[in-house]
């Protein structure tokens, strides 16, 4: 039988990704587990659901009775796509910098040992999928910036980091044009440089293709941590951009008949250049049976 495919998503950020947000007042709405959607994770997270695929839903926060973006981003895009499995590979730590804790090798100097964390989970959380699945990388969701909003130093180098961090997760991941979502910071003044994060961030998102951010301006916040409302805005608005935007990326990409013309089995789906292709290890072919020249992985 042929394996389901499953699209793969990785959260990644600091404490508005890991979720400090108290899931008192929840609506029923959300409170169902998604039956759609696994996730797993690590990071900052109870202990009692560390590195093991579960059924989405309440509780995933930094621990128990909090949530994060997870939450609502799962719901909106299982509601929205019909029968479609998702699972959400997730690594979040509070009061963290991109600057340090999550430098990515292109900038230089030491990488951070939270961008190694990181894809270390992602690829232990693969490794873990139930084998009836076929992972298809479909996105990664940045929640991240306040800490280096309020360093002059870090903040000015952010746009240089954020963009390095994007193309280096892409590189990891062999995705080149993964979509990748920004949850920009809010403006609030907990950040003395949150102007010039939220800059960058809208400077990378112009400047590098398939990169897109969600405005938190507005959202209900303590002024550090997003509310019920505003957390639950942010999974929505995480969900909504890469409906809007991403979706066609990956749509039909899944389907029996595309799997049927590989002349090996398939084990991972990959956009290369723009072209939806199924790859066996460093072989790679598109839909029609043509290789593209040159093949950039």
């Amino acid at each position: 039988m042929a394996a389901t495919p499953i699209k793969v998503f990785l959260l990644a950020g600091q404490s508005n990704m890991s979720g400090w947000t108290s899931s008192t007042g929840m609506p029923s709405a959300y409170t169902s587990s998604q039956t759609n959607v696994l996730i797993y994770a690590d990071g900052e997270i109870d202990n009692a659901k560390k590195k093991k695929w579960m059924n989405n839903g309440m509780d995933f926060g930094h621990a128990a009775g909090y949530f994060g973006p997870e939450l609502l981003f799962g719901k909106t895009l299982s509601d929205s796509l019909t029968g479609a499995k998702i699972a959400l590979i997730k690594h979040a730590v509070g009061s963290t910098y991109l600057a340090t804790d999550w430098r990515p090798p292109s900038s230089g100097g030491t990488t951070g040992s939270l961008f190694n964390a990181a894809l270390a989970t992602a690829k232990a959380g693969l490794a873990a999928l139930d084998p009836q699945y076929t992972p298809v990388w479909s996105g990664v969701l940045w929640m991240q910036g306040e800490f280096d909003g309020n360093n002059q130093g870090y903040a000015n180098e952010y746009q240089t980091n954020l963009t390095n961090f994007v193309k280096d997760v892409r590189s990891q991941l062999k995705e080149p044009n993964l979509p990748f979502i920004i949850g920009m910071i809010d403006s609030s003044r907990s950040w003395q440089y949150a102007g010039t994060i939220r800059a960058a961030e809208r400077a990378v998102a112009k400047n590098v293709a398939n990169v897109s951010t969600v405005d938190t301006y507005g959202f209900a916040t303590d002024g550090t941590h997003y509310k019920l409302d505003g957390m639950i805005a942010l999974g929505k608005g995480f969900a909504t951009d890469w409906l809007s935007k991403y979706n066609t990326l990956t749509t039909g990409l899944e389907t029996p008949a595309l799997r049927a013309a590989s002349p090996y089995p398939a084990l991972q789906v990959r956009i290369l250049n723009g072209v939806p292709l199924l790859c066996a290890g460093p072989d790679c072919f598109a839909p029609d049976g043509r290789v593209p020249s040159p093949l950039t992985r």
